[in-house]
């Protein structure tokens, strides 16, 4: 930082992977540029909870099934960050799909507060596990709550991995339209044809 200090005249580049609103340190990069006259521009990224329904090719809401998205971590080392209302139980208790960054080492933890907590979550709720999403060598497992714990350690996967639960994720299920785009329904920019049946 004492030589940024000392030049400046001259740009920064700070390259920050996936998407810097969410689990970065941004705050303070953005605080120290202010506190030494430097203009900031944010270029935003594409975070890896997006690039792991990608990836999976799956969607993270569903009508009729989840319409609601919470991004959490399970604190533990860095509880400390957490505020105490903001729990795991709390988040699932909200419903649609749930997703969990920074947390896949303490699984068992997840799991158990999941299916045995407050929300009651069934077993066979699916999971989606995405490992070094959008990287070369990225992997993606597709699997449900009864059987994380087993299938991410038999895979090995380890910090860098992604959590996607919730019913939106089920690959069997059959695909609910949307109202939005039904042939009935009217927007700003077309006419319902009232006829159909769709939405």
């Amino acid at each position: 930082m004492r030589r940024l200090r000392g030049q400046p005249g001259a740009a920064i580049v700070r390259l920050h992977s996936g998407d810097t609103s969410i689990y970065s340190a941004i705050a303070e990069q953005i605080d120290w540029c202010r506190r030494n006259d430097r203009d900031v521009e944010i270029v935003p990224g594409v975070t890896s909870m997006a690039a792991a329904a990608a990836a999976a090719g799956c969607a993270l809401t569903v009508p009729g099934v989840a319409q609601t998205v919470v991004m959490t971590r399970l604190a533990k080392r860095t509880s400390a960050s957490m505020p105490p209302a903001e729990t795991l139980a709390g988040a699932a208790a909200a419903g649609g799909t749930l997703v969990l960054f920074l947390s896949i080492g303490h699984v068992r933890a997840i799991v158990t507060e999941l299916v045995d907590g407050p929300a009651q979550m069934a077993p066979e709720t699916p999971v989606v596990a995405a490992h070094r999403v959008s990287w070369p060598d990225e992997r993606i497992l597709h699997t449900t709550l009864g059987d994380l714990v087993t299938d991410v350690e038999t895979a090995g996967f380890d910090a860098a991995t992604i959590l996607l639960i919730g019913p939106a994720l089920a690959s069997a299920a059959p695909p609910r339209h949307s109202h939005v785009y039904a042939a009935a329904y009217t927007t700003r920019f077309r006419d319902g044809a009232h006829s159909g049946t769709d939405g």
